[in-house]
Parts: C-alpha cells; structure tokens; sequence
C-alpha cells in the first residue's frame, strides 16, 4: 500500500507503519527542523518540505509521487491540533476558534484528497476536533460535516474517539480517529477487554537508581 502522509512531523507513526507493509512515498512537514530528522529516519521517503496552503507545495507533492505508482491508496493527515485542544480553548476563551489558521489546515488536506482520490484517508486528532467550527469560506461550519461536503458521493468517513490504553497501550490517551473510503468500509477495531498497564509493559526490567 503506498501513502502520502501530510504534517507528517518527524514521522514515528510510520516506523510502526512500515512494518505493516505500508510505504509512505512522499511526506509534507511545515518545520524544517522535523523534515530533516523525518529524512534521517526514513530516507526512502520524498520528503516535502513547505506549507501546503500555498499551491506550488501541492504541486511538488503530486510531481514528487513516483511515476512507477499508478495512485496513492492512503493519505494520512494529522494537522497541528493546538487550536481544537481543550486546553487552548481554556486559554484563549476570547478567541473565535474558527479564526485559528491550524484548523483550517483540514481544507487543504481534503484539496489533496480531491486530487488524488485515493482508497483511504486517516485523520487523526484531538478529542475536541469533532466540536470544533472553521470557517469554510461561505459560512462557518462544524469541521466534521465540512470533511463530509468536501468528500466525492462514493465516500464516507466513519469517526470515533478512541483511547489508546484499550488498544494494548500502557497509556490513557484519547484520540478522533476519522477512518474515509468508499462507502465507508474501513472501520475501528474493537476495543480489547484487557487493559495492559505500566507495571505489565515494563515491570520485567531493571529498576533505575534515582
């Protein structure tokens, strides 16, 4: 399966992806600082470095995708998630949200969607952006159904908010997970009923001294 991931950071999410037959083919990261470590750790990816809101990066992105690859079957898209965290809001409760530049950044992730109309598109976030609001041009709507009007009608994005600890994780750690393919086949795992703690993942090794 070939990808594309965009505001790819550093790219550890893809080390676990590789392993599972997953090749990222070209990856975007705002920071530059983070696409020189993201190109360390993965040295066969393209990487593109550049804001994806200005359209020469999008172009780069489409003419960086090798031509032996017929298309892209999955688009991974985690944009910054400062400006839908609870605790962003709570500091800053004078701020129409909508206004914040970062959750707009979800637009240009479905333009990139759009163009290449790949099998699937992960999106993954904070809890809080499934309440979130942006202003979408002509008029101001919730992120989830603008990501619903911007997909093709042969699309559907199933979303949950999922915690880590209930997927063999020795950590609370809640996340939106929007799962995007045709006729919204792609689906969340079920939850384990065995919840793995720090003790069970870690209490074989040496203690440290202080």
């Amino acid at each position: 399966m070939n990808a594309l991931s965009l505001f790819s950071n550093v790219g550890f999410g893809e080390i676990y992806l590789k392993s599972l037959g997953v090749n990222v083919v070209v990856a975007n990261e705002l920071e530059q600082d983070r696409c020189e470590l993201y190109s360390l750790l993965h040295p066969d990816t393209k990487m593109i470095s550049g804001d994806i809101c200005k359209p020469e990066i999008k172009t780069k992105i489409y003419e960086s995708i090798p031509d032996e690859i017929e298309q892209i079957d999955l688009i991974i898209a985690t944009p910054p998630c400062q400006g839908m965290s609870a605790a962003n809001a709570l500091k800053n409760k004078s701020i129409h949200r909508y206004n914040d530049p970062r959750n707009k950044l979800i637009i240009h992730a479905l333009e990139v969607f759009n163009d290449l109309l790949p099998d699937y598109m992960l999106i993954e976030n904070v809890p809080g952006m499934a309440k979130t609001f942006i202003d979408a041009g002509a008029e101001i709507m919730n992120i989830i159904d603008y990501i619903n009007s911007q997909l093709p009608s042969d699309y559907k994005m199933n979303y949950k908010i999922l915690d880590a600890k209930d997927y063999n994780t020795p950590q609370s750690r809640k996340r939106f997970i929007g799962l995007i393919s045709k006729d919204g086949k792609w689906q969340h795992p079920d939850a384990n009923s065995k919840t793995i703690s720090v003790r069970d993942a870690i209490g074989h090794l040496p203690s440290l001294e202080s």
